[in-house]
């Protein structure tokens, strides 16, 4: 074997360890970031959830308006439905937010949600958008 081909596959080798190593710690790194979403994913899933059970148990005494706070809610307008259960899951959050959520690293779910990464809005199915073009002919 030619002599500078053996250096450079000892080279080659070398480095092979060194790109494992720095793939297997970026790959750390973004588990790490992203465990921040998953965390304040599931207390907001946790939210809805309280937020379903007290509707349903507010739809199980039969009533079509219910005073909350300040506010009057009508059950048979879907949107106003859908603002007492925000009103529902805007209180879960505001009474968990300064308490444990993140069980290994002990921080709040605040913390978490200050820390979580920001999604646009093609990644959370908010808005597609389609630009056309239009050349005039001469």
């Amino acid at each position: 074997m030619h002599p500078n081909l053996n250096n450079q596959y000892t080279v080659s080798m070398q480095n092979k360890g060194a790109i494992w190593t720095f793939t297997i710690l970026l790959t750390l790194a973004c588990l790490f970031q992203i465990s921040y979403s998953w965390v304040t994913n599931s207390v907001e899933n946790d939210a809805e959830d309280f937020a379903q059970v007290q509707m349903d148990s507010i739809e199980g005494l039969g009533k079509t308006t219910i005073p909350y706070g300040n506010d009057t809610f009508d059950l048979t307008d879907s949107a106003q439905y859908e603002n007492l259960k925000n009103v529902f899951v805007e209180e879960y959050l505001r009474k968990v937010s300064h308490e444990p959520a993140y069980p290994i690293l002990g921080e709040t779910y605040q913390e978490c949600k200050e820390r979580e990464l920001s999604l646009g809005l093609d990644l959370k199915g908010g808005m597609a958008v389609t630009l056309r073009f239009l050349f005039p002919t001469w």
